[in-house]
């Protein structure tokens, strides 16, 4: 029998199965089921292995099931370009540690070349020998400001005395102990610059949801890094964790002009940034964010009063100081406490705010109440505020870290006023010794002015009384100075090098060094360039004559008459 040859080809077609009905149809997938999570970056085992990670911590499923050691080479929410980066900068940051140390080698005399191989030897961080420090002039600590100073018993004046002397001092073990090598890794002991703010927010922190100035998320945290490790603790206008929380959290409260004010002010702090002193040039980190933050500001002045405003409007004020505009600052200081006058900052928070913003609201009020109250004071202008706020601090009788103050004392006034000139000028050799000059430090600043200006003042009044008893001329003598003589004009040396150092990241300072040459004999100041191994600047008349365009302040700084008229001297 014959076959329909189209029958058999359909027979060889593959069956299907018969569409279905439109109330049957297939139900999209739940849009809620979890995707995959992507990782930033997998383990070491994982990687070696090449099997998917899950990159959970501390330890992965993977490694967790195998039971091997999780380990990871990355920092949490960290991709790994981002850690080649930074190793690398840490490879860099190592290189450049050995190549100083190779240059003092080389540069050092013979006796302080041995001593830094000798600490070479006894001693493994490399950043703890480039850490030490000598005067520039005489070596030893002058003997009368160790005479009944309760800083000569600290244990940070010991440690640096070891050093300074090159032999045991009482109460230290001895050099090449495990006690000593205990001792030099001893936080307390390091230098302040040597340390480093940490804070989990600090890896989440990015720039493009703040800053239009700054777009490198490291450097952005560098200088919030910066900015918290000197300039916060010296004015703390706003409390760090709510700061940092707000600013991770993407919720622009603390709004973009308070953070490219902080960024602005971190500018003084961060050695990395050329030429940070020269906050006029248009081209200048510092000059771009201070022109954001003050657009941002008076935008927001425009609008209902918010306590990111006030906070905004005060560290604005402080950038502009540490540059020698406080006319300028004092400004935006009025505008902040005008803000904070709306908000009835000064009232006690009300009962219906939540712990942290009642928190976040008192330490502001303190803190501009401070604030204000210390600048005006140094301006000779009265407070702005003049009553402090509602909200109560600590009680210092209930807490026992704050200090109780004795108003019954039976010293001579003298004494007491040569007692603190002495402890400060200690104060002030210590610091040198422990932590060196180079990191901008506000404290520092008015330290240096201080004790340096009274010293020179003291050190020309007796060249004057010299020279006008032996008969020569002005600038030049031709007695042999005292002892008490030579430890005053190292401190001079040391306060000339400290203005030098901080002239690097301030121009008020540079402005206030000018003066302080200026007021020194041309032998003096001779003899200062050759210890401190300092020449002018090719541009020194240039920026000389900038002092009178642009500064614009109304501190005295140290060009005053200690003994006279206040009124006449502001």
């Amino acid at each position: 029998m014959a076959t329909d040859p189209s029958s058999s080809s359909r027979r060889l077609l593959r069956p299907l199965l018969p569409r279905l009905r439109f109330d049957q149809a297939v139900a999209p997938p739940d849009s809620d089921e979890p995707h995959p999570r992507r990782v930033n970056a997998a383990c070491e085992p994982c990687r070696a292995r090449k099997v998917k990670c899950n990159a959970r911590r501390p330890s992965c499923s993977k490694c967790v099931v195998h039971q091997y050691e999780c380990v990871y080479d990355t920092a949490p929410a960290e991709r790994r370009s981002d850690a080649l980066k930074r190793k690398l900068g840490d490879m860099e940051s190592q290189r450049d540690a050995y190549k100083k140390l190779f240059d003092a080698l080389k540069t050092k005399s013979e006796a302080e070349a041995a001593d830094i191989f000798r600490r070479v030897r006894r001693v493994a961080d490399i950043d703890a020998i480039l850490r030490y420090y000598t005067f520039p002039y005489l070596r030893q600590m002058p003997a009368f400001l160790l005479r009944n100073r309760p800083y000569a018993e600290s244990l940070i004046y010991r440690s640096t005395s070891q050093a300074l002397l090159a032999e045991p001092v009482t109460g230290l073990p001895a050099p090449g102990s495990v006690r000593m090598a205990l001792l030099d890794d001893d936080p307390y002991l390091a230098p302040y610059h040597a340390a480093e703010i940490v804070d989990p927010c600090f890896g989440f922190a990015k720039a493009a949801d703040w800053a239009s100035v700054v777009d490198d998320d490291r450097f952005f945290v560098t200088l919030l890094k910066a900015y918290f490790q000197v300039t916060h603790p010296f004015w703390p206008v706003f409390h760090k964790d709510c700061f940092l929380d707000h600013l991770v959290s993407s919720q622009h409260q603390f709004c973009s002009p308070l953070v490219n004010a902080v960024l602005a002010a971190a500018c003084h702090e961060a050695p990395v940034i050329a030429n940070r002193a020269d906050f006029w040039d248009p081209q200048s980190l510092e000059c771009r964010l201070l022109n954001e933050s003050r657009r941002l500001f008076e935008l927001e002045m425009s609008l209902p009063a918010k306590l990111s405003t006030v906070q905004a409007g005060v560290v604005i004020s402080i950038a502009n100081d540490a540059n020698g505009c406080d006319d300028v600052g004092n400004t935006f200081l009025v505008q902040a406490v005008t803000c904070a006058t709306e908000l009835d900052l000064s009232s006690a928070p009300d009962p219906t705010l939540g712990r942290r913003a009642a928190v976040s609201r008192t330490f502001t009020a303190w803190g501009l109440f401070s604030m204000q109250s210390v600048y005006r004071f140094h301006v000779f202008m009265s407070p702005l505020i003049v009553s402090p706020p509602q909200a109560p601090l600590p009680d210092p009788e209930t807490d026992e870290g704050c200090m109780h103050y004795y108003r019954v004392v039976d010293v001579n006034p003298q004494h007491i006023l040569t007692s603190a000139k002495n402890c400060m000028e200690l104060l002030l050799r210590l610091y040198f010794l422990h932590h060196g000059f180079e990191l901008f430090e506000m404290f520092l600043i008015h330290l240096i002015l201080h004790t340096g200006f009274i010293n020179l003042k003291e050190h020309l009044a007796t060249a004057k009384t010299a020279n006008s008893n032996s008969g020569s001329p002005r600038g030049t003598s031709n007695m042999i100075p005292s002892d008490l003589e030579q430890d005053r004009w190292s401190l001079i040396v040391l306060a000339a090098k400290g203005l030098h150092d901080q002239a690097l990241n301030c121009y008020l300072v540079e402005a206030i060094f000018v003066i302080f040459k200026d007021n020194m004999r041309a032998e003096n100041l001779w003899h200062m360039h050759g210890l401190l191994c300092t020449s002018e600047r090719e541009d020194y008349d240039a920026r000389r004559s900038l002092v009178a365009v642009q500064l614009r302040s109304a501190w005295p700084g140290g060009d005053f008459d200690l003994d006279g008229d206040v009124e006449r001297s502001g």
